[in-house]
């Protein structure tokens, strides 16, 4: 984790609270239009999503396009999938989310430990 802050990752986690457990997808897309405009509104280029599986993976880029066509996210953000042995950084956001997970439960010494960098959007129930 002290290698993230060494080398200046900054984080940005979009929270939800899942109403529904069966709408896992929907609770998804609701949380990574929010991801996408957030982004978008800070001039990032490219955000690569860990690839899922090939069904899984055409749903997203469904969803991004529909982002798109509703100007809730520009055309000048790319998205992609990408694996994690091919794009080593994948494990960044999976490290992330443990810490923000670790300080829900009243553990927040590895999200401490990271520091500034990493900023928290609770968007309240999804789903």
């Amino acid at each position: 984790m002290r290698s993230l802050v060494t080398v200046g990752v900054e984080s940005l986690v979009v929270l939800g609270t899942m109403v529904n457990p069966r709408k896992q997808e929907r609770a998804r897309r609701e949380l990574l239009g929010r991801l996408l405009w957030e982004l978008d509104q800070r001039a990032v280029s490219v955000l690569t999503l860990e690839s899922r599986h090939d069904e899984r993976n055409r749903h997203d880029i469904r969803a991004v396009g529909a982002f798109r066509n509703q100007h809730v996210v520009s055309r000048r953000l790319i998205v992609e999938h990408g694996r994690p042995v091919q794009e080593p950084m994948l494990w960044v956001p999976d490290a992330v989310a443990g810490a923000v997970g670790d300080m829900q439960f009243g553990r927040p010494a590895w999200l401490e430990m990271l520091g500034d960098p990493v900023e928290v959007l609770e968007v309240g129930s999804v789903g």
